[in-house]
């Protein structure tokens, strides 16, 4: 999206949207055990693909004041109604009550491409 004006941009008032879409996800998963005196490995893959059912439409609007008359410009930010899923993960069980998990998770499409790393530590009690 490109908003060209001519006036500083102090001037401007921006508001903000906020919605949420709703997806539709179907993916696959595959994990396999593997034991190791008093460790557990638990590799993971996921795939799949997501659809955005609604709410992939996001508006935004700007108000330029002093102007002739204060106008309101309208943006519209897109994101992708089908986009790829990928993770892929190592877990590991630690005795009987701990556990830790690496992954990496990804979304792309054409105009969506995100990456992140998540860490989590268990104790069950």
């Amino acid at each position: 999206m490109h908003l060209i004006a001519l006036i500083p941009a102090n001037n401007q008032v921006i508001q903000g949207t906020t919605a949420t879409p709703m997806y539709l996800l179907a993916q696959v998963r595959y994990t396999k055990a593997t034991k190791l005196s008093k460790t557990a490995l638990f590799p993971t893959i996921k795939a799949g693909i997501r659809y955005a059912m609604a709410g992939n439409n996001f508006t935004s609007s700007v108000l330029l004041p002093n102007m002739a008359s204060d106008n309101l410009y309208y943006g519209i930010n897109k994101i992708d109604s089908f986009v790829g899923v990928v993770e892929a993960g190592l877990g590991a069980k630690l005795g009987q009550n701990a556990s830790i998990n690496l992954s990496y998770g990804g979304e792309f499409g054409a105009q969506v491409k995100t990456h992140n790393i998540n860490v989590r530590v268990g104790w069950q009690f």
